[in-house]
C-alpha cells in the first residue's frame, strides 16, 4: 500500500497505514522529494545484504517493490537526464529538478546492479555520479537534501553523495 503505481513510496503512514505526505503546500499534492526514495533504495538493498548473510528467506514482494523502485529511477534519468529533486508522486513526472536532492541513488543504484543483477543500474549509477560531480563538487556546493530548505545547500546531500562515491568505488574500483 505504500508504493505507487509510480514505483516510489508515499513519504509516511499513519496509525492505520494509510499512506500520506509528510509536509507540502497545497499546490504540490502529488509532489514527492525524490531523496526519501532514494535513501530507501539504498538501505533495502543493505537490509537484503544482512538478511543474506544471515541465511534469512527476502519476499519475493520486497524484491520486486525494490525492483519496481529502481526501474523508476532509471526512468527519470533516462526521460530527464537528472534524477531532480521533486516529482509527481503518482506519475513519476519530474516537478523540480537541478539539485542534489538525489546524490544517494548512485549508491542505491550501484548496490542494487549487483544484488537484483541489473547491470543497467551500474552504468546509470556512474553517470549520476559523475554529474553531480562535474555540476555540484566542482561548483563546490551541493543542494536539496532536506525537503525543508528548497534548494539551499546543505551537507545531507553532501555526505549523501560521498557515500554514493565510496560505493561505487568499492564495487568499480574507480
Amino acid at each position: 500500500r505504500t508504493q505507487t503505481p509510480s514505483g516510489f513510496f508515499w513519504e509516511s503512514t499513519d496509525e492505520a497505514g494509510l499512506a500520506g505526505h509528510s509536509f507540502h503546500p497545497p499546490y504540490a499534492k502529488d509532489w514527492h522529494l525524490l531523496r526519501k526514495s532514494g535513501d530507501v533504495l539504498y538501505f533495502l538493498i543493505k537490509h537484503f545484504q544482512v538478511l543474506e548473510e544471515r541465511g534469512k528467506t527476502i519476499p519475493d514482494s520486497f524484491l520486486e517493490g525494490t525492483q519496481k523502485l529502481a526501474n523508476a529511477f532509471v526512468r527519470v534519468w533516462k526521460e530527464y537526464g537528472q534524477f531532480g529533486q521533486f516529482v509527481n508522486l503518482q506519475t513519476g513526472k519530474l516537478v523540480v529538478g537541478g539539485s542534489t536532492s538525489c546524490a544517494m541513488v548512485p549508491a542505491g543504484l550501484a548496490l542494487a546492479s549487483q544484488f537484483l543483477e541489473m547491470p543497467e543500474y551500474l552504468v546509470i549509477a556512474e553517470q549520476a555520479a559523475e554529474q553531480y560531480c562535474k555540476r555540484d563538487l566542482e561548483n563546490g556546493y551541493t543542494t536539496g537534501g532536506p525537503g525543508e530548505i528548497l534548494q539551499c545547500p546543505d551537507s545531507e546531500s553532501a555526505f549523501a553523495l560521498l557515500e554514493s562515491l565510496v560505493t561505487l568505488y568499492d564495487i568499480t574500483g574507480e
